[in-house]
């Protein structure tokens, strides 16, 4: 009597190409704002500016952020919470209005019109 033996490779290879052919179709993930941000320009213009002599944005993981502007008239911060959606970032402060930023290329966060002054502010990591 002779035994016969099934030959299953076939319809392995045939489910491993559909798996591969039909995998996940999400787009990647957007690039995350944590992280230390310094300003680059704004409208367009180098520093110092408008009086500026700098400006730094610290958005941290636990939803919070900073922003701390050294000026030829004082230094000022402010502070509050952040969400995204997309490569938009909602920039929350505990008083004062909303900024929403876009960030373009992963290292490049730009305000289009910043809610106080109505400035064009581009910053790097």
């Amino acid at each position: 009597m002779t035994r016969r033996t099934l030959d299953f490779t076939p319809f392995i290879c045939t489910l491993a190409i559909f798996a591969v052919g039909c995998g996940d179709a999400t787009d990647p993930a957007p690039p995350s704002p944590v992280g230390s941000w310094d300003i680059w320009s704004i409208d367009g213009q180098a520093l110092p500016v408008h009086g500026i002599e700098s400006w730094s944005l610290d958005i941290r993981s636990n939803g919070t952020y900073a922003w701390r502007v050294r000026a030829q008239s004082g230094d000022d911060t402010e502070s509050g919470d952040w969400t995204q959606t997309g490569t938009a970032v909602s920039l929350n402060p505990r008083s004062g209005c909303q900024n929403t930023a876009v960030i373009e290329e992963g290292d490049i966060l730009k305000i289009a019109s910043d809610c106080v002054s109505g400035w064009e502010l581009v910053f790097r990591r």
